[in-house]
């Protein structure tokens, strides 16, 4: 099952700590290239860097399209425009992908393949350079999760909301492809974060394989992770020979004779002969 957390699944923003002189003690709990460490569990807040604690306040919505105006033309533009801000490819933005077990925090590989049933996190972080292009109500997508993720945790296409500043929410949607919509205009600095999301492997040990990521545009180092395959455990033959010796007063000697698989022992075994009266 996937579980939903504002602290763990989310995206969390904050400027560039080079422009306005940000440090880890700002409260934004933000670090650049992803080195504040996997599954922090930031609060996922975005800071305007403003020192005086003004808030930037959201735009005021276009009243294009209300109702208000009655003009065919206009509404005809509001939807184009919409169509305009959902073509959006969000891999465009990012910078690092990982894919790691949320108990051990170690991240997949070779040599520390996916188990069944692994609680995982799969975190995408990003840096948005202008800010400024990226308009309110603006949603970007990711391609689909892989189908060895159980997502039955998440609500389909529910907007989760991002942080106590409600800068953007994100969704699924039934092909399991993600959406982040940006809800109000961004800070005009640098802006980066990740987005977060915990979830289950459900994969086949006994057959093994993969688990590949469709990460878009952005050239990941990794997107495909070994699945655990459980050894072939050996069978055991045990043969079991049974004849049988009619003797001078009628009477029938069985003779069963077992031999164990190679250097095994018949130890622990137990040998049940059953037969039919109706035939003997």
């Amino acid at each position: 099952m996937c579980m939903i957390f504002i602290a763990v699944c989310q995206v969390a923003f904050a400027e560039d700590p080079a422009a306005d002189g940000l440090g880890a003690g700002d409260g934004t709990n933000i670090a650049e290239n992803g080195d504040e460490g996997l599954g922090d569990g930031d609060a996922g807040q975005i800071d305007d860097g403003n020192s005086d604690g003004e808030t930037i306040d959201k735009p005021k919505e276009d009243s294009i399209g209300s109702g208000e105006s009655g003009n065919d033309s206009s509404e005809d533009e509001k939807k184009d425009d919409e169509q305009d801000v959902m073509n959006n490819d969000f891999s465009d933005f990012l910078t690092r992908f990982s894919f790691y077990n949320t108990i051990t925090k170690e991240e997949y590989s070779k040599e520390n393949p996916v188990k069944d049933g692994d609680p995982v996190a799969i975190r995408y972080e990003f840096t948005i350079p202008n800010p400024e292009e990226v308009e309110e109500g603006t949603s970007y997508v990711l391609p689909a999760l892989p189908e060895q993720l159980d997502l039955s945790g998440i609500n389909i296409d529910y907007d989760y909301s991002v942080g106590k500043d409600g800068y953007a929410v994100w969704s699924i949607n039934a092909e399991r492809m993600i959406t982040v919509k940006f809800t109000k205009a961004l800070p005009e600095n640098n802006v980066s974060g990740h987005l977060e999301i915990t979830c289950s492997a459900q994969v086949d040990e006994s057959k093994g394989g993969t688990i590949k990521f469709d990460l878009g545009k952005f050239p990941a180092n990794v997107d495909s992770f070994d699945i655990y395959q459980k050894p072939e455990e050996e069978k055991k033959e045990i043969t079991v020979k049974k004849k049988g010796t009619l003797n001078d007063d009628n009477t029938v000697t069985w003779t069963i004779t077992a031999t164990p698989d190679k250097e095994d022992t018949l130890a622990g075994y137990t040998i049940t002969d059953a037969y039919n009266k109706k035939i003997i």
